[in-house]
């Protein structure tokens, strides 16, 4: 049945999984035609906030909303929801999720336990009703796989997870970008928290020796200049996420040419 209004949420303290499927599931949706409200109880973290759609997601809901589906998302137990998920207006609830644990949530269940994300589900589920996968889409599933596989580390790297980025990457998303969006930005932070904290308990005096102050401030050096250089990634990173955000809204706009009247993501 077609989703003519329709409420995406996930699990508290969102991570790149749950933020990721839910946008891209959004998109699908609003390509669709479809009213879309992404709705989270905690706001999308600062290394997500580069999604392409990311900035839609709400922590309200209107009083008396209704919507005719609900997509729940990486999450299989309804405490997970978070305070201010409403009780009513929810129409058929539709449960997304990869986990092996918990059940029950929802009329209709999609879950497999052996996918590696639930990002990975949302690329079966668009496969199947043959939606294209634009590079805000891509770039949405690509964060979540990388996310859950721990940047393909764990034991959940599945060839299908591989192969899943792979044709992300193909259909437009950067796989240096949402990297660096993802851990050379609190890469940033941290050095920098540190270095502050850490550096000026550190300075040596002369009852150290010399030899031991040169040591300690080579490395208090070091460490600043380290921050110095990623600073100025960052810097070089956000110019071009203007350029990259501006790509994003064109095709949203697209989108919403081709979609119901009055339909689009709430905001």
């Amino acid at each position: 049945r077609a989703t003519r209004r329709a409420l995406v949420t996930c699990h508290v303290s969102p991570d790149g999984d749950a933020i990721g499927s839910s946008l891209a599931l959004a998109l699908a949706l609003l390509a669709r035609g479809a009213e879309v409200t992404v709705w989270s109880a905690d706001p999308v973290p600062y290394n997500y906030a580069f999604l392409p759609a990311a900035g839609t997601v709400v922590q309200a809901l209107p009083a008396g909303a209704a919507f005719d589906h609900t997509y729940i998302l990486d999450l299989s137990e309804a405490s997970r929801l978070g305070p201010g998920f409403p009780a009513a207006g929810l129409g058929t609830v539709v449960n997304i999720d990869h986990h092996a644990t918990g059940g029950g949530l929802g009329t209709v269940q999609v879950r497999a336990p052996d996918a590696a994300a639930t990002g990975e589900l949302v690329y079966y589920i668009l496969q199947a009703l043959k939606a294209p996968v634009t590079a805000a889409i891509a770039t949405n599933i690509y964060c979540a796989v990388l996310t859950d596989t721990g940047s393909f580390h764990y034991g959940n790297s599945s060839p299908a997870a591989f192969a899943i980025a792979g044709e992300m990457v193909a259909r437009g998303a950067s796989p240096w970008r949402i990297a660096a969006a993802m851990f050379v930005v609190m890469a940033v932070i941290l050095n920098w928290l540190g270095y502050y904290v850490y550096a000026p308990s550190r300075v040596p005096t002369f009852a150290w020796g010399d030899r031991l102050a040169g040591a300690s401030l080579g490395l208090i050096w070091a460490w600043g200049l380290a921050g110095l250089a990623m600073t100025l990634t960052h810097f070089a990173l956000v110019a071009s996420w203007y350029t990259w955000e501006a790509e994003y809204e064109i095709e949203l706009r697209v989108a919403a040419q081709h979609k119901s009247p009055g339909a689009g993501v709430n905001q």
